[in-house]
């Protein structure tokens, strides 16, 4: 009888220890059934709060950043080729009756030397007449063509080239063609064509052969 007592005793008691751990996670006045926050949830919620607060600074960033692209100097568009010029001598004739260089500005993709002959045959600006230029060279002249034999330009031009003029004439407008053309590089010299003929004499002028700039020197 003592033996079953002490039993009973001692299973009461282990069932009291067991009642109390189960209470142990709830506090004096929670209710059982009410869920317990997980780390998880917790850790989500100071995440989104960290992230709140971050949002104006994140503003405040992008519009310092928005300023300061603003305040940058942006290159200038590059300039096409077309827009490009290069400078180059005509030369005319001066008040004095003398050859001299007169500096054009011409577009750099076309400096060439039908580009120049063109220009030279075109005649003096009104500006440059203003200022006292003229051409020996007649109106109305016209390029047929130019090539390049090796470092030779033949130039043909039109029959107006070899009209009017006394021999002074022709020596200028010879040497306004030869120093004109001279100024390309590769050019060393300048052979003469009428209308696809060689031209052996111009007025009185001996012309047959190429002609240098040192043939025909500015200071005529």
């Amino acid at each position: 009888m003592k033996f079953r007592t002490w039993h009973k005793v001692l299973v009461l008691a282990s069932l009291s220890v067991m009642l109390s751990a189960c209470t142990l996670p709830f506090t004096k006045g929670d209710a059982p059934d009410e869920p317990v926050a997980s780390i998880t949830d917790s850790a989500s919620l100071e995440a989104s709060q960290n992230e709140t607060s971050a949002s104006p600074s994140s503003e405040e960033g992008s519009e310092e950043s928005s300023t300061i692209a603003s305040t940058i100097q942006k290159p200038d568009p590059v300039k096409p080729i077309e827009g490009i010029t290069s400078p180059a001598v005509m030369y005319f004739v001066d008040k004095n009756s003398e050859l001299t260089g007169v500096q054009v500005d011409l577009a750099a993709h076309t400096l060439t030397a039908e580009n120049l002959m063109d220009r030279l045959l075109a005649g003096v600006s009104e500006e440059e007449k203003a200022e006292g230029y003229s051409s020996k060279i007649p109106e109305g002249t016209k390029l047929n063509s130019i090539q390049m034999k090796e470092t030779i330009a033949v130039v043909d031009l039109s029959s107006e080239f070899a009209a009017q003029g006394d021999d002074a004439s022709m020596k200028m407008r010879v040497s306004q063609v030869v120093n004109t053309l001279s100024q390309i590089y590769g050019v060393e010299a300048v052979s003469f064509q009428i209308d696809g003929k060689e031209v052996e004499k111009l007025g009185g002028i001996e012309l047959s052969g190429p002609q240098t700039a040192a043939m025909w020197p500015v200071d005529l």
